[in-house]
């Protein structure tokens, strides 16, 4: 080219450059004008610089217009029918267009003006080396221009997607075959849809993908294509072996995705429950060693644990877990489990913490804990559980300890080959090789809760029956007891019975002395050598102490008491019968009185409240205390010393040591003291809470 210098730079003139692109100068100047390129006049003579030539050229010789690529297209699809780049199909041509451009161009760079070339509209231009690209993208679009929708369909299970996943595409013709008309663009935007996004075989997709695949698609294409989908994945799940087990739905009233989050039915649910909790089975796969020699493998184990005693999200359940104290060196710990080495009672402190610390703690929930009324975290261990969960939360205490990081006591597994290898393959049977869902789960607790209420209220037993089971493998499951489930008193022994109120939680003098006045035992209550250090276990400050040496006599007397009132009423002929009913209702915890976590004996015994007007039960001489109401217990009497501490006046001062003399310790006395001396349970958590040193 013939360049010129003006000062100093290489310029060649408007007309030599338009006649190199073909154009006329009148349309250069105006790109070089709309594309803020700089004109230089010399002599009377129009230039442009090198620099700028030079560039435009390029551009010239790499980039290609739009109706140049769809005519290539037309030239090699004989199933393009119409050719767009007519002048009798610029209309056409024009819908095209606003079509790719609502598609940002496939994600490819574009221009939509060349120096070189005269301005319109409707063209736009690509990189050559982007045009396989964009061709790929828009040849479907071309070949279904105009065509029957069974054709637009016939034409879109040709793409390579579908020749690569035969059972979607099988699937998908299925469905076809069997909608009514108004169905049909929807039938053809899901196989589009499916064509350009799925990545492989539906039947491939786990829970989480095929939710989240799900949700992408309520957000892409139309409310009848989501339907469709819906009912593609259900018949997928019916006709082939699926990596996914939870079926959602699409609402299309709220235009959204329904999770499948129902609970895991009673077969799942408890089959479980026989491999975290069957000693049998863990001898089976070498649990106890499998657990012993890594963390990641014992917290899964009691992460599973974990939904038998509480219905915690997955967040909580790893974050809200406490520490506990082990009374033995870590490296002991390991080596007991690993060996099989001790005896149910020696992880009962273990779990004793536990529920003390959750108790007393007063933990959120982290996902609502922000809102001021959130409950507290609950959790409820029955008897036969606690020796697995008190040696898994040991365990994996030991290994936080050795691990020396200062992590929580337990993990999310997150990937399911912690949890086969530790229960074996059976465990993918159960989840269709995904690991537990936390909250199916935990509906399905909820649910045996629920369901246990209709039952006589006897969960804990009735999961640690199936669970403890020494019959059969996971194809059998064992007979419930009828001693747990009916819960009669016939026939079985103060103690047998003791353990079901144990159970309940039901910590109080009254039932057991109903007990020993049932088999015509006199009821015998253990001396208590150090009552100083007893009343200690309350939190009492010193000078209290001598007003209250006598606190176990006057529980016992009002319990004595409160029976011979109620026996008073009993006919001699039925005082059997009816003792046994009113036991039976206090296990089933249907006599709850006016606070939550305590019953009532006038209740239990059919009778009517005789201080209707009272508010709450604590000191009514009727109510009977569960082990759970230690919490509220514990939170009331520190509210009370600090008022008695703070009373301005004696009256004041009177009132509230009282209130805590003769209502508040005396219940809590009565809680403990039926834990320790009736139940022998270890009350050392308790003390240390109650003392306040938590």
């Amino acid at each position: 080219m013939d360049y010129k210098m003006i000062d100093g730079t290489g310029c060649i003139s408007i007309n030599m450059s338009s006649a190199h692109f073909g154009i006329s100068a009148a349309t250069l100047k105006r790109n070089m004008k709309a594309m803020r390129i700089s004109i230089i006049k010399y002599q009377n003579v129009a230039y442009m610089s090198k620099v700028d030539f030079e560039e435009a050229d390029r551009l010239d010789k790499s980039m290609i217009g739009l109706k140049d690529v769809i005519a290539e297209c037309i030239s090699e699809n004989d199933d393009i029918t119409v050719d767009f780049t007519s002048e009798e199909s610029q209309a056409k041509y024009s819908e095209l267009h606003s079509f790719f451009t609502g598609l940002n161009y496939f994600g490819i760079k574009v221009r939509h003006r060349l120096i070189s070339k005269t301005y319109s509209p409707i063209v736009f231009y690509i990189n050559k080396d982007d045009k396989e690209q964009f061709k790929s993208n828009i040849v479907l679009k071309l070949k279904l221009y105009n065509k029957t929708k069974d054709e637009k369909l016939r034409i879109t299970l040709e793409d390579d997607f579908f020749c690569s996943n035969h059972k979607t595409k099988t699937a998908l013709i299925k469905l076809a075959k069997n909608i009514s008309a108004n169905m049909e663009n929807g039938i053809n935007e899901l196989a589009n849809f499916l064509r350009l996004t799925c990545k492989k075989e539906i039947s491939q997709f786990n829970d989480d993908e095929i939710t989240t695949y799900m949700e992408f698609a309520a957000d892409n294409i139309t409310k009848n294509a989501n339907i469709l989908f819906s009912k593609l994945i259900f018949n997928i799940s019916q006709t082939e072996t699926c990596s996914f087990s939870i079926i959602n739905q699409f609402d299309g009233h709220v235009g959204a995705v329904k999770r499948d989050n129902s609970a895991y039915d009673d077969a799942v649910y408890l089959k479980l429950a026989y491999i975290v909790f069957n000693e049998e089975y863990w001898k089976e796969k070498d649990m106890l060693i499998k657990a012993s020699d890594s963390k990641p493998v014992a917290t899964t184990w009691l992460y599973h644990a974990m939904h038998y005693v509480c219905a915690w999200r997955s967040a909580d359940i790893v974050n809200n877990i406490p520490h506990i104290t082990l009374n033995v060196e870590p490296e002991e710990i390991i080596r007991m489990v690993k060996d099989h080495d001790y005896n149910e009672t020696t992880w009962f402190p273990y779990v004793n913490e536990l529920v003390v610390r959750v108790g007393f703690e007063n933990q959120k929930p982290r996902k609502t804990k922000r809102y001021q009324n959130s409950p507290n975290l609950k959790m409820y261990i029955p008897e036969g559980l606690k020796s697995t969960i008190g040696m898994l939360l040991a365990l994996c205490e030991a290994h936080s300890i050795l691990e020396g990081k200062g992590n929580q006591i337990c993990r999310h597994p997150n990937n399911v080959k912690y949890a086969v290898a530790l229960f074996g393959i059976e465990y993918n049977s159960l989840f269709a090789g995904r690991l537990i869902s936390n909250r199916k789960a935990n509906k399905a607790y909820m649910e045996r809760i629920m369901e246990s209420g209709d039952k006589n209220n006897n969960n804990g037993y009735l999961l640690a029956s199936y669970a403890r089971s020494h019959k059969g493998g996971l194809r059998s499951l064992p007979e419930v007891t009828s001693k747990y489930l009916k819960a009669k008193m016939d026939g079985y022994s103060v103690d047998d019975i003791t353990r079901i109120l144990f159970e309940r939680g039901v910590c109080s003098f009254v039932p057991y002395l109903l007990c020993s006045a049932l088999y015509n035992n006199e009821f015998e209550k253990k001396h208590i050598d150090k009552q100083t250090e007893t009343i200690k276990e309350l939190g009492m400050i010193p000078h209290e102490i001598e007003l209250l040496l006598q606190t176990d006599e006057k529980v016992e007397f009002k319990a004595k008491q409160t029976i011979s009132e109620i026996i008073m009423y009993i006919n001699d002929e039925n005082a059997t019968e009816i003792v046994e009913n009113a036991l039976k209702e206090i296990a089933d915890g249907k006599c709850v009185g006016k606070n939550e976590d305590v019953y009532c004996i006038r209740k239990a015994f059919g009778e009517e409240c005789n201080m209707p007007n009272r508010e709450h039960c604590i000191g009514c001489g009727s109510e009977m205390y569960l082990k759970t109401f230690l919490s509220d217990l514990h939170n009331e009497i520190k509210v009370d010393r600090m008022k008695f501490g703070n009373a301005k006046t004696k009256a004041e001062r009177l009132k509230w040591k009282a209130i805590l003399e003769n209502k508040l310790y005396p219940a809590a006395y009565e809680i403990l003291a039926s834990m320790k001396y009736i139940y022998k349970q270890d009350i050392t958590e308790y003390q240390r809470l109650f003392l306040g040193e938590d």
